[in-house]
């Protein structure tokens, strides 16, 4: 296949079909590597980023074709027997750093850049990933991570602030955090695909029935790509709260709104709608929940 379509694309009457074959022939050497059924995939990429890296006027095909060789190198690097995550993390960084510097109008770049502000979060380093996540708002304000930067600076900075959060639950009624005051919130994000979500379901459950629904509430917020799964996997566990569901999984506006990474994902709110922990895991919430419903119960005495 990838023969036939650098053929087709050799032989396109227009430089604009010429870029569109290449392109799909990029395309599918790299999903091909990061399936593992392309081993001479690598080089072959690299064979034509080189080759349109040198014809004049090609800077935006060279830019799509060398992102995809960066990808497609990574997944390969990490299939390796043997290979050390950190090493090829920080060479994965690295590369990526050097695509922007060299590419930075790229359609690519953007991505790159929310990789980037992604790796450095994780890391802890949260000023450093803003300052990625803000570049790709003010450079690329039109581009699809925008929207997802945007979010993830929105998160980064919530503590202390009310969120607004509006959704339509699994049954079609609109869920409105804002009619959640005077109550303690969790928003768990999850999907029936993350396996450290549902086992975080049981201590949440624990915490309804230590707490009660007077004095704490929990919204969760599936970000599965099928709505089906969502209805299938409630129908056989008993999770006695609200769930929200929008169609684009971790693409969908909920996930974007606040810049939901990676799951799971949660946040506790206060009972004036104010963030106190945007992070928080399922160990440490007993913990918090004491302490929040403690306040409430010496403030009223």
């Amino acid at each position: 296949r990838c023969d036939l379509l650098e053929k087709i694309a050799e032989a396109a009457s227009t430089p604009e079909d010429r870029a569109q074959w290449l392109r799909n022939l990029a395309e599918t050497i790299s999903a091909a590597v990061q399936l593992g059924t392309m081993p001479d995939g690598i080089e072959r990429l690299k064979s034509l980023q080189t080759k349109l890296a040198g014809e004049q006027g090609n800077e935006d095909l060279a830019a799509y074709v060398q992102f995809r060789y960066l990808t497609a190198l990574y997944n390969y690097d990490l299939q390796q027997e043997g290979a050390d995550f950190a090493k090829v993390q920080k060479k994965w960084l690295h590369n990526l750093k050097e695509y922007v510097a060299t590419y930075p109008r790229s359609s690519d770049a953007a991505e790159a850049m929310l990789q980037l502000g992604t790796a450095e979060e994780f890391a802890g380093e949260e000023e450093e990933a803003k300052n990625w996540y803000g570049q790709i708002v003010e450079k690329f304000p039109k581009s699809g991570p925008a929207g997802k930067a945007a979010g993830a600076i929105a998160r980064l900075d919530s503590v202390g602030k009310r969120l607004s959060l509006k959704g339509t639950s699994l049954t079609g009624k609109t869920v409105d955090l804002a009619s959640f005051r005077k109550k303690v919130v969790l928003i768990q994000y999850w999907a029936t695909w993350c396996g450290p979500c549902k086992e975080d379901m049981q201590q949440i459950k624990d915490a309804v029935a230590k707490y009660g629904k007077d004095d704490f509430a929990v919204i969760s917020i599936s970000l599965d790509n099928n709505k089906d799964e969502v209805a299938a996997y409630l129908k056989t566990h008993s999770l006695p709260w609200v769930h929200v569901y929008e169609t684009g999984g971790l693409d969908s506006r909920l996930a974007n709104e606040l810049g939901v990474l990676t799951l799971p994902t949660m946040l506790l709110i206060d009972q004036d709608g104010k963030v106190v922990n945007r992070g928080i895991n399922a160990a440490e919430l007993d913990r918090e929940l004491k302490a929040l419903l403690q306040q409430t119960a010496d403030k009223r005495k």
